[in-house]
């Protein structure tokens, strides 16, 4: 309960995360660090994964299972170039990545067009799809 005297700045009750590209940021850093039980909290319910063959997994609980192997692979991100656009509560963010999967007999190194997709979400924005190796180009 505050008191009279008490204040509370415009500062505190802002959300954790102010920009979507704080949350692309955090990702990668959980990445790095094999920090599995962070993932959830990046992620929306609903959330999809494109996997390189294009294959859509969807929901948390699996979305973290598949982010565990990428851990599981030592995999490291480095964020190249990044473009993003933000429309009321859905961010579209381009970014150019080159991953290092570290875990493997020879390291495989790829460069690729990620494309992440993320919701705000309760004061917090969210991923909602995470597209590493980007989105399949139509024919």
């Amino acid at each position: 309960m505050l008191s009279p005297k008490t204040s509370v700045s415009l500062d505190e009750v802002k959300p954790a995360v102010e920009e979507p590209e704080e949350v692309v940021d955090r990702l990668i850093a959980v990445l790095a660090r094999g920090d599995n039980a962070t993932v959830p909290h990046l992620l929306c319910r609903e959330a999809c994964f494109l996997t390189q063959d294009a294959t859509a997994i969807h929901g948390r609980a699996r979305v973290v299972s598949l982010i565990a192997q990428l851990i599981a692979a030592e995999v490291d991100v480095r964020p190249l170039a990044q473009h993003s656009l933000q429309i009321a509560s859905f961010a579209l963010i381009s970014a150019r990545w080159r991953l290092s999967f570290r875990a493997r007999e020879e390291p495989l190194v790829q460069t690729t067009e990620a494309t992440l997709v993320l919701a705000l979400r309760e004061g917090n924005w969210k991923f909602l799809l995470v597209a590493p190796w980007g989105c399949p180009r139509s024919r």
